[in-house]
């Protein structure tokens, strides 16, 4: 499906996370009904990873308001490194999502939120992207790069999904991309992102 947005990559967060709203400010501490804290009233530990400094907006201080017991970050010290911190200065998606199958290790009773990086603008390609040559005749390489992007990491959210049992997974979108002259041409939304969710095929949680 897709949700209206407006706003930056925290308005899409709080979106997500609070139904779009806080009961007392950004760094309140009362926010009962945001997911984490309502899966907390039920028993699940809740973790939140993302690539970049903690202090980045805030996150240091408003996310265990609504409700994460543990925030991971790039200055978490079990976090990796990055490799190549000449392209982002933070370590790619697709590292993240590996840490965060092999050392967060989500499951049955675990909340796991992961903020991408890397598939924000500017457009730099990951490694393993190959820009699209139709795209390239009818777009510019930012787009045609974003896209690509966006690809790679969906592709291995997906691989990741196909590992994991009674769990639940959940892609969202934050923004639209910046693309104004082909928001005009119909190529992009200018108001609405897209979500999917995938959820276990038989009774037995596969």
């Amino acid at each position: 499906g897709a949700v209206p947005s407006y706003g930056s990559t925290i308005h899409g967060e709080l979106r997500q996370l609070c139904n779009g709203r806080l009961v007392d400010g950004l760094f309140g501490h009362k926010n009962t009904h945001c997911i984490p804290n309502q899966l907390k009233i039920d028993g699940y530990k809740t973790v939140a990873v993302h690539a970049n400094k903690s202090s980045v907006y805030g996150r240091d201080e408003w996310y265990g308001g609504i409700g994460f017991d543990e925030y991971i970050s790039a200055d978490t010290p079990s976090f990796p490194k990055s490799p190549d911190p000449a392209r982002w200065g933070v370590l790619d998606d697709i590292r993240t999502l590996n840490f965060v199958k092999n050392q967060v290790k989500p499951g049955p009773g675990k909340m796991v939120y992961l903020l991408t990086v890397t598939t924000h603008m500017p457009a730099i390609a990951m490694n393993g992207v190959v820009l699209n040559g139709d795209c390239l005749k009818r777009m510019d390489e930012q787009v045609c790069t974003h896209t690509g992007n966006l690809k790679l990491v969906l592709s291995a959210i997906a691989d990741l999904a196909l590992t994991l049992h009674n769990t639940v997974v959940v892609v969202a979108g934050d923004h639209p991309p910046p693309f104004s002259n082909f928001m005009k041409s119909g190529a992009f939304d200018k108001t609405n992102v897209p979500y999917f969710i995938l959820v276990p095929r038989d009774g037995r949680g596969n």
